[in-house]
Protein backbone atom coordinates (compact mmCIF):
# COMPACT_ATOMS: atom_id res chain seq x y z
CA UNK A 1 0.00 0.00 0.00
CA UNK A 2 1.38 3.39 -0.84
CA UNK A 3 -1.50 5.81 -1.23
CA UNK A 4 -3.78 6.80 1.63
CA UNK A 5 -7.09 9.01 -0.04
CA UNK A 6 -8.66 11.94 2.63
CA UNK A 7 -11.95 12.49 1.94
CA UNK A 8 -12.87 16.63 3.48
CA UNK A 9 -16.92 16.59 4.85
CA UNK A 10 -18.64 18.98 6.46
CA UNK A 11 -22.03 18.36 8.12
CA UNK A 12 -24.52 18.82 5.18
CA UNK A 13 -22.55 15.49 3.66
CA UNK A 14 -21.15 13.62 6.22
CA UNK A 15 -22.62 10.24 5.78
CA UNK A 16 -23.22 10.96 2.43
CA UNK A 17 -19.56 10.56 0.74
CA UNK A 18 -19.60 7.52 -1.81
CA UNK A 19 -17.41 4.99 0.27
CA UNK A 20 -19.24 5.63 3.15
CA UNK A 21 -16.97 8.00 4.77
CA UNK A 22 -18.39 9.90 7.78
CA UNK A 23 -17.07 11.72 10.14
CA UNK A 24 -20.22 12.67 13.27
CA UNK A 25 -18.45 13.92 15.88
CA UNK A 26 -14.58 13.22 15.53
CA UNK A 27 -11.84 14.95 14.45
CA UNK A 28 -11.32 12.58 11.82
CA UNK A 29 -11.63 8.98 10.71
CA UNK A 30 -10.06 5.85 9.45
CA UNK A 31 -12.20 4.17 7.22
CA UNK A 32 -11.26 0.99 5.66
CA UNK A 33 -11.65 -0.27 2.19
CA UNK A 34 -10.70 -3.38 0.68
CA UNK A 35 -10.69 -2.33 -2.83
CA UNK A 36 -9.27 -3.55 -5.76
CA UNK A 37 -7.09 -0.60 -7.17
CA UNK A 38 -5.88 2.25 -5.28
CA UNK A 39 -6.29 4.33 -8.93
CA UNK A 40 -9.82 2.69 -9.33
CA UNK A 41 -10.40 3.57 -6.11
CA UNK A 42 -9.60 7.53 -6.93
CA UNK A 43 -11.84 7.69 -10.21
CA UNK A 44 -14.64 6.35 -7.80
CA UNK A 45 -14.87 2.75 -7.81
CA UNK A 46 -18.49 1.38 -7.56
CA UNK A 47 -17.87 -2.16 -6.38
CA UNK A 48 -16.31 -3.22 -3.12
CA UNK A 49 -14.06 -6.14 -3.90
CA UNK A 50 -13.72 -9.26 -1.64
CA UNK A 51 -10.69 -9.82 1.04
CA UNK A 52 -9.16 -12.63 -0.47
CA UNK A 53 -6.14 -11.89 -2.53
CA UNK A 54 -6.48 -8.48 -2.16
CA UNK A 55 -4.27 -6.12 0.29
CA UNK A 56 -6.20 -5.16 3.11
CA UNK A 57 -5.15 -1.47 4.04
CA UNK A 58 -6.43 0.54 0.89
CA UNK A 59 -8.53 3.48 2.45
CA UNK A 60 -9.51 6.92 3.27
CA UNK A 61 -9.68 9.26 6.07
CA UNK A 62 -12.37 10.99 6.32
CA UNK A 63 -10.99 14.81 7.78
CA UNK A 64 -13.74 17.79 8.94
CA UNK A 65 -13.31 20.32 6.54
CA UNK A 66 -12.30 22.52 9.47
CA UNK A 67 -9.93 20.67 10.28
CA UNK A 68 -7.14 22.51 7.60
CA UNK A 69 -7.71 25.50 10.15
CA UNK A 70 -6.45 23.31 13.28
CA UNK A 71 -3.56 23.89 14.70
CA UNK A 72 -3.02 19.75 15.39
CA UNK A 73 -4.14 19.13 11.56
CA UNK A 74 -1.07 17.05 10.14
CA UNK A 75 -1.36 15.34 13.20
CA UNK A 76 -4.57 14.35 12.93
CA UNK A 77 -4.26 13.28 9.20
CA UNK A 78 -1.13 11.20 10.49
CA UNK A 79 -2.56 9.54 13.15
CA UNK A 80 -5.49 8.26 11.35
CA UNK A 81 -3.34 7.72 8.30
CA UNK A 82 -1.13 5.32 10.26
CA UNK A 83 -4.56 3.63 11.45
CA UNK A 84 -5.17 3.08 7.72
CA UNK A 85 -2.04 1.67 6.97
CA UNK A 86 -1.39 -0.84 9.96
CA UNK A 87 -4.50 -2.45 8.71
CA UNK A 88 -2.68 -4.73 6.33
CA UNK A 89 -1.35 -6.69 9.11
CA UNK A 90 -5.20 -7.50 10.73
CA UNK A 91 -6.14 -10.86 10.85
CA UNK A 92 -9.92 -11.36 10.00
CA UNK A 93 -10.21 -12.33 12.92
CA UNK A 94 -8.23 -10.59 15.43
CA UNK A 95 -9.06 -8.79 18.61
CA UNK A 96 -6.36 -6.21 18.72
CA UNK A 97 -6.02 -4.25 21.97
CA UNK A 98 -6.91 -0.78 22.04
CA UNK A 99 -3.97 0.44 23.40
CA UNK A 100 -1.84 -1.35 20.56
CA UNK A 101 -3.93 0.48 17.83
CA UNK A 102 -3.92 4.00 19.09
CA UNK A 103 -0.71 3.67 20.79
CA UNK A 104 0.68 3.25 17.54
CA UNK A 105 -0.73 6.11 15.88
CA UNK A 106 -0.13 7.91 18.79
CA UNK A 107 3.38 7.21 18.45
CA UNK A 108 3.76 7.82 14.81
CA UNK A 109 1.78 11.34 14.76
CA UNK A 110 4.75 12.37 17.42
CA UNK A 111 7.52 12.25 15.17
CA UNK A 112 9.18 9.58 16.38
CA UNK A 113 12.91 10.19 17.78
CA UNK A 114 12.54 14.08 18.23
CA UNK A 115 11.20 13.30 21.85
CA UNK A 116 8.28 15.39 21.42
CA UNK A 117 5.88 13.04 23.21
CA UNK A 118 7.66 13.05 26.37
CA UNK A 119 8.91 16.72 26.25
CA UNK A 120 5.16 17.01 25.60
CA UNK A 121 3.01 14.76 27.41
CA UNK A 122 5.20 13.26 30.54
CA UNK A 123 3.79 14.48 33.74
CA UNK A 124 0.69 13.34 32.26
CA UNK A 125 1.94 9.69 31.10
CA UNK A 126 3.76 9.15 33.72
CA UNK A 127 1.31 10.26 36.73
CA UNK A 128 -1.85 8.28 34.57
CA UNK A 129 0.42 5.12 33.69
CA UNK A 130 -0.77 2.66 36.44
CA UNK A 131 -4.58 3.51 35.73
CA UNK A 132 -3.69 2.68 31.80
CA UNK A 133 -1.85 -0.67 33.12
CA UNK A 134 -5.59 -1.74 34.71
CA UNK A 135 -7.34 -0.32 32.16
CA UNK A 136 -6.15 -2.29 29.23
CA UNK A 137 -7.64 -5.89 29.87
CA UNK A 138 -10.73 -4.11 29.56
CA UNK A 139 -10.92 -3.52 26.10
CA UNK A 140 -12.22 -0.50 23.71
CA UNK A 141 -15.54 0.66 25.74
CA UNK A 142 -12.93 1.09 28.88
CA UNK A 143 -10.80 2.78 27.29
CA UNK A 144 -12.65 5.68 25.49
CA UNK A 145 -15.05 5.98 28.25
CA UNK A 146 -13.04 6.81 30.64
CA UNK A 147 -12.77 10.47 31.87
CA UNK A 148 -8.55 9.74 31.36
CA UNK A 149 -8.99 8.86 27.52
CA UNK A 150 -6.33 11.41 26.45
CA UNK A 151 -4.06 10.50 29.19
CA UNK A 152 -4.62 6.42 27.85
CA UNK A 153 -3.83 7.97 24.15
CA UNK A 154 -0.43 9.45 25.32
CA UNK A 155 0.41 6.57 27.45
CA UNK A 156 -0.51 4.17 24.36
CA UNK A 157 2.05 5.80 22.41
CA UNK A 158 4.75 5.63 25.62
CA UNK A 159 4.86 1.91 25.22
CA UNK A 160 5.78 2.66 21.66
CA UNK A 161 8.13 4.71 22.07
CA UNK A 162 10.00 2.62 24.87
CA UNK A 163 10.36 -0.10 22.47
CA UNK A 164 11.58 2.54 19.90
CA UNK A 165 14.30 4.13 22.13
CA UNK A 166 15.70 0.82 24.13
CA UNK A 167 15.06 -1.61 21.63
CA UNK A 168 14.78 -0.42 17.99
CA UNK A 169 12.46 0.57 15.71
CA UNK A 170 12.05 -3.21 14.24
CA UNK A 171 10.56 -4.08 17.76
CA UNK A 172 8.11 -1.19 17.33
CA UNK A 173 6.71 -2.68 14.10
CA UNK A 174 7.19 -6.77 15.51
CA UNK A 175 5.18 -5.54 18.55
CA UNK A 176 2.47 -3.72 16.32
CA UNK A 177 2.20 -6.16 14.19
CA UNK A 178 1.88 -9.14 16.93
CA UNK A 179 -0.96 -7.60 17.70
CA UNK A 180 -2.72 -6.57 14.32
CA UNK A 181 -2.34 -9.99 12.72
CA UNK A 182 -3.01 -12.18 16.15
CA UNK A 183 -7.05 -13.59 16.69
CA UNK A 184 -5.80 -13.38 20.53
CA UNK A 185 -3.57 -11.27 23.55
CA UNK A 186 -2.37 -15.40 24.14
CA UNK A 187 -1.36 -15.79 20.36
CA UNK A 188 0.36 -12.18 20.33
CA UNK A 189 2.07 -12.98 23.51
CA UNK A 190 3.59 -16.37 21.46
CA UNK A 191 4.98 -14.44 18.87
CA UNK A 192 6.46 -11.76 21.00
CA UNK A 193 7.84 -14.13 23.94
CA UNK A 194 6.18 -11.91 26.48
CA UNK A 195 2.72 -10.54 27.93
CA UNK A 196 1.31 -7.30 27.36
CA UNK A 197 1.94 -6.99 31.41
CA UNK A 198 5.38 -7.68 31.01
CA UNK A 199 6.14 -4.78 27.98
CA UNK A 200 3.95 -2.71 30.36
CA UNK A 201 5.67 -2.89 33.01
CA UNK A 202 8.87 -2.51 31.71
CA UNK A 203 7.65 0.47 30.19
CA UNK A 204 6.86 1.66 33.16
CA UNK A 205 10.30 1.21 34.67
CA UNK A 206 11.66 2.83 31.17
CA UNK A 207 9.31 5.63 31.86
CA UNK A 208 9.65 5.99 35.86
CA UNK A 209 5.87 6.23 36.00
Amino acid sequence: VTKVFYALTWPGVDGKLWGGVAVGDADAHAYYHPFLDPSELARGQKKVAGREGLPLATGRVGLHQTSMSRPDFEDTACHEAIHVLAEQWRADESDTPTWAVEGLATWGMNRPGSGRLLSREGGRIRSSFRAFESVVPKGYKAFHDSKLEYEFYMCSGAVYEYLDQVEGREAVFKTAEAYYSSETRAAATKKLGRSEKELLAAARKWLRA
